[in-house]
């Protein structure tokens, strides 16, 4: 399993051998999985829709209307862009996101976080 993070995607030259990687992977045995981020591509499709990014503790608050650009950037542009690079290299890739086939659930994150000021714990709501 290899991951590419969503830093790294803003490059091409760097997309470019990232896929040159992957593909020499799979041609010496290895049948590679990439697990993508798109933390900045994420961003920026919420700046450039008018939607300001909400984080608590570290962490993306998504709500309803963010989930979908979320999900449109990460499985729609990002997942095809990754594809057609290692298909540019000479391999077949495929591209599938956790909702395909029911591969991956996902619940509610709860995290709580203690108040610096009054020193009591609550919890966060995420989205």
């Amino acid at each position: 399993v290899v991951k590419y993070g969503g830093h790294a995607m803003g490059n091409l030259e760097l997309g470019k051998a990232f896929a040159r990687d992957i593909a020499l992977l799979k041609q010496s045995g290895v049948n590679p999985i990439v697990v993508h981020g798109g933390g900045p591509q994420i961003g920026a499709m919420l700046t450039k829709m008018g939607i300001e990014s909400k984080f608590e503790g570290g962490l993306r608050v998504t709500d309803q209307k963010t989930v979908e650009i979320v999900e449109m950037v990460l499985a729609g542009s990002i997942n095809k862009e990754i594809v057609a690079l290692i298909n540019a290299e000479g391999e077949w890739a495929i591209g599938l996101c956790g909702k395909d086939g029911n591969m991956v659930f996902a619940e509610k994150a709860r995290k709580t976080m203690i108040d610096p000021d009054s020193n009591i714990e609550r919890v966060l709501d995420l989205g």
